[in-house]
């Protein structure tokens, strides 16, 4: 028997994002590296999940099928220390991303607002922090400076200040932008029909950790200064130009490359990528589009 598993965009990405080096723990010198997966499925009454570690060399060859993970429960360690630290069990991780030293993991729980830490030498969560509703994704900055968290149902950017060296991580709720309320600086409301559904889906962040490029379940896209207290809108696209639902992107010879298509009953599956200019964006207004 098969033991049955939550199929989720997450598990594909990540085996992409979550590619991981720690120096001695991995041979990084040797090209080590390890595949971090997760499986939301509920192992506890009120959450929890599991976390799953292949060795790299492992996935190699043949006998990839065979390879013997670690597997964390994440309803023991890491549920406890939300527990102690929110007053709240963190339920269905769903997202998993490193910081830029591969020195610690971050896991957004869907079905809360949970941002949980994680040692990713020793595995031991760290810190977590409940951003309220929902926190779908936390992509962590270049810099290493902060942390962008995608309240998905709140339909807010957040902010987490972090110092990865001293393990010191808060929200800051003087950062907060309200994406169903706010207003972009062409003076056109944040949500409205060209971009009817502000759900933040994935904040990608630029190399310089200041603008991140935040995509939407109903689409349109807009890039915001994740660093600016409070994080400000300095670029607006409409769902006619960037589709609902992307959130895969990387930064290359100058561009932002962005997805979109994640399907819905709303807005069924299909695959676009999106070149945008860095160069442009310290010059507000952007015209829209």
């Amino acid at each position: 028997m098969r033991r049955k598993v939550t199929p989720v965009l997450v598990l594909v990405i990540s085996l992409v994002v979550s590619t991981l080096s720690v120096g001695g723990a991995v041979h990084a010198s040797h090209g080590g590296h390890e595949a971090w997966i997760i499986d939301q499925s509920d192992t506890t009454a009120d959450g929890g999940g599991t976390l799953y570690i292949y060795q790299g060399a492992d996935l190699a060859g043949a006998s990839a099928g065979q390879a013997p993970p670690e597997v964390i429960d994440l309803g023991g360690a890491a549920r406890g220390l939300c527990l102690a630290q929110t007053g709240t069990a963190p339920r269905r991780p769903h997202m998993l991303a490193f910081n830029a030293t591969h020195s610690r993991a971050i896991v957004a729980f869907v079905a809360t607002g949970h941002v949980l830490f994680v040692n990713a030498v020793s595995r031991a969560p760290i810190a977590c922090i409940d951003v309220g509703l929902q926190a779908h994704a936390a992509f962590p900055a270049p810099d290493d400076s902060y942390v962008v968290v995608a309240n998905q149902n709140g339909k807010l950017l957040q902010r987490i200040a972090t110092n990865f060296a001293t393990d010191s991580y808060a929200l800051e709720p003087a950062a907060t932008l309200d994406l169903a309320a706010c207003t972009t600086p062409n003076g056109a409301p944040c949500e409205g029909p060209p971009r009817p559904d502000n759900a933040p889906i994935c904040p990608v962040i630029d190399s310089t950790s200041s603008f991140s490029f935040v995509t939407l379940r109903g689409g349109g896209l807009l890039v915001v200064n994740s660093a600016a207290t409070p994080m400000s809108i300095v670029a607006e696209y409409d769902n006619a130009m960037v589709h609902p639902n992307g959130c895969g992107g990387v930064e290359a010879s100058g561009k932002m490359y962005i997805n979109s298509g994640g399907g819905t009953a709303a807005n069924p599956l299909e695959s676009d990528l999106y070149a945008f200019p860095l160069g442009n964006l310290s010059a507000v207004p952007n015209p829209p589009n």
